[in-house]
C-alpha cells in the first residue's frame, strides 16, 4: 500500500493532523491518483492527563458502487489500525493488519 505522493496537509501540535492517502492496489484506478486522493483528518482530544480521544475522519469518496466498496474495505482497516494502536499504547503489543 503506497503512500508516495500523499502530504500532510494541516499539523496542529497535540490537536490535528490532516493528510492525503492513497487506497490498496484494489483501488487504484479509482483512488489513487493525484487528483483522486482521499483525505484523513485525525483529531487528538485530552481526556485527562493519562488519556486521548482519537478520532479518525476519512473523506473524499465519491458516492458510486466501485466508491462504496473502498469506503467500506477502508471503515474495515481504520477500526483494525485503531485496535492495533491501542493494544500497542496499553498492552505494549499491536498486529499488523489490513493486507489486501
Amino acid at each position: 500500500m503506497n503512500t508516495k505522493g500523499c502530504k500532510i496537509t494541516r499539523f496542529v501540535a497535540e490537536k490535528e493532523l490532516q493528510f492525503t492517502w492513497k487506497g490498496p492496489d484494489q483501488f487504484t484506478d479509482i483512488m489513487n491518483h493525484e487528483n483522486e486522493l482521499t483525505k484523513v483528518t485525525i483529531h487528538f482530544e485530552t481526556i485527562n492527563e493519562d488519556s486521548t480521544k482519537v478520532i479518525v475522519e476519512h473523506s473524499g469518496f465519491k458516492d458510486d458502487e466501485r466508491w462504496l466498496e473502498a469506503f467500506n474495505w477502508h471503515q474495515m482497516a481504520w477500526s483494525g489500525v485503531l485496535g492495533s494502536l491501542k493494544s500497542a499504547l496499553e498492552k505494549g503489543e499491536g498486529n499488523l493488519c489490513c493486507q489486501p
